[in-house]
């Protein structure tokens, strides 16, 4: 009898661990991996200057001298399918060594480059905190959308790793 509720007890504990669902689905992610360099578009524009390096298990933005516009230095993920109406939400964590401002910035990747529903402030600061934002896509262009980060409010840098952005469910 022993042996029964042993293994009914192990088999209940196996299932619930089995079927457990991550707090984030990587599955749905519609990014290319944080860490890899090869996944950004690192623009520098002007006299916008600036790196990209990984950093850890993530990706650390370098902003050595800001442009005149904040959009002069960013970091782009792009070729992004997003279908209008449909809500989606961006999921990272990120810090910098000086409490650097970036913008997260959603919006079509070709001329105009109109925003498509996110634009929010990140206020980082030293310590990793988590941030999620939620927005419903509008006007997006099939196949050409991108999300990325504004960074040339300041010099300074901003890391940032596990950054999904999913339809919301």
């Amino acid at each position: 009898m022993r042996r029964i509720f042993s293994l009914v007890a192990l088999l209940f504990i196996s299932n619930v661990v089995w079927t457990e669902e991550p707090a984030v689905s990587t599955e749905a992610n519609l990014l290319k991996k944080t860490a890899e360099v090869e996944s950004w578009r690192f623009e520098q524009h002007e006299e916008g200057k600036g790196e990209i390096a990984v950093q850890d298990d993530g990706i650390l933005f370098k902003v050595e001298t800001a442009g005149v516009e904040n959009w002069h230095v960013q970091a782009l993920q792009t070729d992004l399918d997003l279908k209008d109406g449909q809500e989606y939400t961006v999921k990272f964590k990120a810090s910098s060594p000086n409490d650097h401002v970036a913008i997260l910035a959603a919006s079509v990747d070709q001329d105009d480059y109109h925003g498509i529903w996110l634009h929010e402030e990140i206020y980082t600061e030293k310590e990793l905190k988590e941030y999620e934002f939620t927005f419903t896509a509008s006007e997006t262009v099939e196949g050409k959308n991108r999300l990325g980060f504004v960074l040339s409010t300041g010099t300074g840098a901003v890391f940032v790793k596990d950054l999904v952005l999913a339809p919301s469910e």
